[in-house]
């Protein structure tokens, strides 16, 4: 697969949001430049049409860098082929060429956006903060307190869970990179995934 792709499948698994959001991110939803940074996904982009506001947490925003340098001035952080947005099928035709190469056979792209989730109720966030990053409408307006009365976009409990799932990927990335670094690749594709691992 492309680098862009592979980066916007990572931003999916970091972020916790649906690939099409992902793959169509255009920078004007992108805050980064503040001490809060923040990505504004519009309520034509959302699948409940909510808009949902996502913070970025310090790994997001290294992918996001490295985007930004592939898509050379492009008014989108993925643009596709012909100049417009990535297209949210790359994604998924990517993954299954790649398939033989990843090594898990039942593996989905929406599996990312599963696997933010538990992990980050693994790591002790609450069962309506993860709905929260997640954007489920049953958490934002599943009761009249929450759907009327309640006002608060909860970005500060969006912002630490995302940090704290954000730590948690990067000490899997060191740990396997510490024991790929320990091994002696024994071919050249064993080589090939050391270095892929190291540059992250």
């Amino acid at each position: 697969m492309t680098r862009a792709t592979a980066l916007a499948m990572k931003l999916a698994l970091i972020t916790g949001q649906r690939i099409g959001e992902v793959a169509g991110i255009a920078e004007s939803e992108l805050a980064t430049d503040g001490a809060l940074p923040i990505w504004v996904i519009p309520r034509g982009r959302t699948k409940n049409s909510e808009p949902n506001r996502v913070p970025l947490s310090p790994i997001a925003l290294r992918i996001i860098t490295e985007a930004r340098e592939l898509a050379a001035g492009s008014p989108w952080l993925f643009p596709g082929p012909t100049g417009e947005a990535m297209q949210t099928h790359s994604a998924t035709r990517a993954l299954e060429r790649s398939r033989k190469a990843i090594g898990i056979v039942h593996f989905r792209v929406h599996d990312l956006r599963r696997t933010a989730a538990t992990g980050m109720a693994e790591q002790g966030i609450s069962p309506h903060t993860i709905g929260l990053v997640l954007n489920h409408i049953t958490v934002r307006r599943g009761t009249v307190t929450s759907g009327v009365y309640i006002h608060y976009a909860y970005d500060k409990e969006k912002r630490e869970a995302l940090e704290v799932w954000g730590r948690r990927l990067e000490e899997i990335v060191v740990l396997r990179a510490g024991v790929l670094q320990a091994s002696v690749p024994s071919s050249p594709d064993a080589a090939f995934d050391e270095a892929d691992c190291r540059a992250g």
